[in-house]
């Protein structure tokens, strides 16, 4: 089955229209979190959404996310006020990221991919 994609926001990132929702992950073994990854990859779905607030699903990504970088788009957000802050929260997930930049309700969103993780948008 082929899952239709279209630009992320105005990053221009093709994600899958298909987003999985990493909240799953929160409370799983690192062995479960690895296997639910691999189904994504087996569907090619390239689009992960995750929170610092998802309980251990940021951890359960991190060695996929190392392995599997080109494959995928990551969507994070947070409720930290500054840039700085959301800044901080995206290099602890994804080390070497650069991003900068939060609206006003100090909400992000990234959009990571490509083997160095760089942050093509944050909002």
């Amino acid at each position: 089955m082929i899952i239709a994609r279209q630009a992320f926001g105005r990053s221009g990132q093709m994600s899958t229209r298909t987003i999985f929702g990493a909240a799953a992950l929160g409370n799983v073994t690192q062995d479960q979190a690895d296997r639910t990854l691999e189904v994504l990859l087996d569907h090619d779905v390239n689009h992960t959404d995750v929170a610092a607030s998802y309980g251990d699903a940021e951890p359960r990504i991190a060695p996929w996310l190392a392995r599997e970088r080109d494959h995928f788009s990551l969507a994070t957000k947070t409720t930290l006020r500054t840039a700085e802050e959301a800044r901080d929260e995206v290099h602890r997930l994804a080390p070497g990221a650069a991003c900068g930049g939060a609206n006003n309700q100090g909400y992000r969103a990234a959009a990571l991919a490509g083997p160095r993780a760089h942050c093509q948008h944050l909002i």
